[in-house]
């Protein structure tokens, strides 16, 4: 980058950034949207709406549009990421995580494990089920209370009712 990458991620997250340019201002090449969890405000999004409309390119860790905290649903990612592109008339290019298809094509080349012996377990329909179903990776839905089940099951392959359940599923498989 000619300048650097304006982080929206927690503020835990910045080390894992490693030697990347970070900047907090219009000047940046990227805006990077990530997990802020509570961190996230108005001034944030204010200054990555400002990068975009000054040439930034917007990228995200992944755009789920929300996820299930322990106190009930919650903005993720992608509710964020659809907001910066409403307010700047720009599209978020390059998704690095769930459900993007390198994302699960990066995990078999590390395991080197081809996809059809390869089973996806999560909570997550469409990050989850249908990311790992893209790459031919067998999805495993875990209930865990997001989304009416009842919409879902021909395209996971299993759905259980949790991870305790899941070495009796393996043992019958």
């Amino acid at each position: 980058p000619k300048t650097g990458i304006l982080p929206l991620v927690h503020s835990s997250q910045i080390e894992d950034l490693g030697d990347i340019p970070l900047v907090y201002n219009e000047s940046a090449d990227f805006v990077l949207v990530g997990d802020m969890g509570d961190e996230w405000d108005v001034n944030a999004m204010n200054k990555a709406l400002r990068a975009l409309m000054n040439g930034a390119t917007l990228t995200a860790f992944q755009q789920n549009p929300y996820w299930l905290a322990s106190d009930g649903n919650r903005l993720d990612n992608g509710s964020f990421v659809a907001a910066l592109e409403y307010g700047s008339g720009k599209k978020c290019l390059h998704s690095f995580g769930k459900p993007a298809e390198l994302f699960f094509r990066m995990a078999l080349a590390d395991t080197g494990i081809a996809p059809e012996h390869t089973i996806m377990v999560g909570d997550d329909y469409q990050s989850d089920i249908v990311g790992a179903s893209r790459c031919g990776i067998k999805g495993v839905l875990l209930k865990s209370g997001k989304y009416d089940y009842t919409k879902f099951p021909e395209k996971a392959f299993a759905v259980i009712n949790g991870i305790s359940a899941l070495p009796s599923w393996i043992e019958n498989q």
